[in-house]
């Protein structure tokens, strides 16, 4: 046993705090004691295993090929090491409970085909590219719906900012009727999403792994996503889903794709599932985390 510190800086709700949760977690399951620490942890903005004492409330090897190359480019004196590659995998355990019904005004589901983005309400993850790119669709083929469910803490002026710049986008596009948006939805809301709408669109570029759209293939969800990043390694071109250009015509045109052809969706949909269970399962993740943190200590 092994007795393993995390320490991050916020541990609120995002990308990044699912994953270093789901890496105790996968710890804590091969017997280590693990242990956060972090200089602010709201109990009313935190994934609940953090909350309700499974997990106490953070150098973590999760990464992949995409973060190598960073790696590299950011510590040039460290070009002779090749960091491990480990991918962040969610438990997807939880994707087995039951389904959260939502609110018509959360989720539209009469208005096919729907569209969804879930991310932070921060500029660097491109999320006016959606809306746009929706306004784009939207205008060919006169159907469909958006919902933009992002993480969203009043503390931090970006993410209040930017809210109401995306809304005001929207507004700007005559889309008023047309976009949902959401603010910090549950864990539970999330899953109701990903099971409900017809496509994710995940717009960060350059972005790292990226853990919503593993989380989508696996609930059978296609991804149209940036042609950049950890989507790379993620997203089978064609297969789950599509790769394009970071412009609104790339995603336009893709999204047109998905809005013409139920079967289409529904055989993406199945590829990206079985791509999920295939190359990345929670599992392979443990053990290989494990490998990691019992290497590093018989190094010692």
């Amino acid at each position: 046993m092994v007795r393993v510190v995390f320490i991050h800086p916020d541990l609120g709700i995002g990308g990044a705090e699912r994953a270093v949760v789901d890496a105790a977690l996968a710890l804590k399951s091969r017997g280590h004691d693990v242990l956060f620490l972090t200089a602010h942890h709201d109990p009313t903005h935190c994934f609940q295993e953090t909350r309700d004492g499974t997990l106490q409330a953070c150098f973590v090897k999760i990464s992949e090929s995409f973060i190598s190359g960073v790696f590299h480019e950011t510590f040039n004196s460290l070009q002779h090491i090749t960091p491990e590659v480990l991918y962040p995998i969610p438990d997807f355990s939880a994707f087995q409970k039951p389904i959260e019904q939502l609110s018509d005004d959360q989720l539209p589901t009469e208005r096919k085909p729907l569209f969804l983005s879930i991310n932070r309400y921060e500029r660097k993850k491109n999320l006016a590219l959606a809306i746009k790119a929706f306004g784009k669709m939207y205008s060919d083929c006169r159907k469909g719906h958006l919902v933009m469910a992002g993480g969203y803490d009043e503390r931090v002026q970006e993410n209040v900012e930017h809210y109401q710049e995306l809304r005001d986008l929207a507004c700007k596009l005559n889309l008023n009727d047309n976009v949902t948006f959401l603010r910090s939805v549950s864990d539970a809301q999330k899953r109701a999403l990903l099971k409900s709408c017809t496509c994710l669109l995940y717009t960060p570029d350059r972005e790292h792994f990226g853990i919503v759209p593993i989380e989508a293939m696996y609930m059978r969800c296609p991804v149209i996503a940036i042609a950049s990043g950890g989507p790379l390694e993620t997203v089978e071109d064609g297969v789950t889903g599509f790769l394009c250009q970071p412009t609104e015509d790339s995603f336009a045109e893709a999204m047109s794709k998905i809005a013409s052809s139920s079967d289409l969706v529904k055989k993406l949909g199945e590829a990206g599932r079985k791509r999920v269970e295939e190359k990345f399962s929670f599992e392979q993740f443990t053990e290989k985390l494990d490998k990691v943190v019992n290497g590093l200590m018989s190094r010692s």
